[in-house]
């Protein structure tokens, strides 16, 4: 599979070392987002959520295909995003002070274990409805 069909195909399956390779570009582009906000202005918000609406398809692509990789649907990828939203409604209702913290840590733990589990969660070896399955002795699509 091409590098681009990792990034921004939603079909199918890829490999654990095709979604850290994926995972290393949203982290790239999250950094690329948030530079012309902080360091041009507000005008450049608008550009840096652009660049964020982009990473999200792309999130949801190489997420969703690792998820596919397991046998599992895509629709996995609802569970950090719920428990973000959780989290943020947590922070909102609690102390300001109180709040950062539990928005800025919570985000990223959540994001962290979900990450850790996509990504170390072994492939399922068989065909599946996502596609073929691969050859457990060199990773190869069979």
């Amino acid at each position: 599979m091409s590098f681009a069909k990792v990034l921004f195909n939603p079909n199918g399956r890829i490999s654990q070392r095709q979604f850290w390779a994926g995972w290393g570009v949203l982290v790239f582009g999250n950094l690329i987002a948030v530079l012309p906000a902080l360091t041009l202005g507000p005008i450049f918000i608008a550009i840096s959520i652009l660049i964020y609406i982009a990473l999200i398809y792309v999130g949801c692509c190489v997420y969703g295909k690792r998820l596919h990789d397991m046998g599992k649907t895509a629709w996995w990828l609802a569970i950090p995003w719920i428990l973000v939203l959780l989290t943020t409604f947590a922070a909102f209702v609690t102390d300001l002070s109180e709040a950062e913290f539990i928005l800025s840590t919570g985000y990223y733990m959540v994001w962290f274990a979900y990450t850790m589990w996509v990504g170390v969660s072994g492939s399922d070896p068989n065909t599946n409805k996502y596609g073929p399955g691969r050859d457990a002795s060199n990773g190869i699509s069979m």
